[in-house]
């Protein structure tokens, strides 16, 4: 039997963002969902600090989207860059 995702992620954009370090960055991603989704999918924008451990990684925002319906989609995700 073979495992198929219900969901992959197919481009991940970063748009706007040649302003200064404080400057509202808006987050593009596109994906792709196989079947109705029974729940609200969570976005988060991590900061990973080392490949080698979860344990320092931040997490800057997060956001629910409405559960998408089997189509290819996208949410653009607004962030202030300032840490």
């Amino acid at each position: 039997m073979c495992k198929i995702d219900v969901s992959q992620v197919s481009v991940v954009s970063v748009l706007e963002n040649s302003g200064p370090f404080d400057y509202l960055f808006c987050f593009q991603v596109r994906f792709e969902c196989r079947k109705v989704l029974p729940h609200k999918l969570e976005w988060k924008i991590i900061y990973m600090a080392s490949a080698e451990s979860e344990k320092y990684d931040q997490v800057f925002d997060s956001a629910l989207a409405k559960a998408p319906t089997p189509f290819r989609c996208r949410i653009i995700f607004p962030w202030v860059g300032a840490w």
